[in-house]
């Protein structure tokens, strides 16, 4: 599977040339290196981790470049939920409960997630 990135060159051009009407000073400088970040999620619209660079081609206006440096930053994460479960939520509790099932499916087996309830104390 390969991933296009497509790059502006517009962008390196606006930083490298900077030219003053009435003949001012003129700046001028060359791009070595330009960062490319992208997210890619799957078709159920969770993200998927441990690409490589060779899942990527970079074009430049059409043309391919080169990857020189290609990072996969994978993070792990903790979170706590607190549901309200007073009687003021009794109708919305269902669709609530629902919801923090569908986040829980995103967690990866090394994230940490902790539930709690509340009503009057902390459960």
């Amino acid at each position: 599977m390969i991933f296009r990135l497509l790059t502006l060159s517009a962008i390196a051009g606006a930083f490298g040339s900077l030219a003053a009407q009435d003949g001012a000073a003129v700046f001028r400088s060359e791009v070595r290196l330009v960062e490319v970040y992208a997210t890619v999620f799957d078709h159920r619209g969770h993200y998927l981790d441990g690409l490589k660079g060779s899942n990527f081609e970079l074009l430049d206006e059409g043309v391919p470049q080169p990857i020189v440096s290609f990072e996969s930053n994978q993070s792990i994460l903790s979170c706590a939920v607190l549901l309200d479960t007073t009687g003021s939520m009794f109708r919305a509790l269902p669709g609530v409960k629902n919801a923090v099932v569908r986040l829980i499916d995103q967690f990866r087996g090394e994230d940490a997630l902790a539930v709690f309830g509340f009503r009057g104390t902390v459960f």
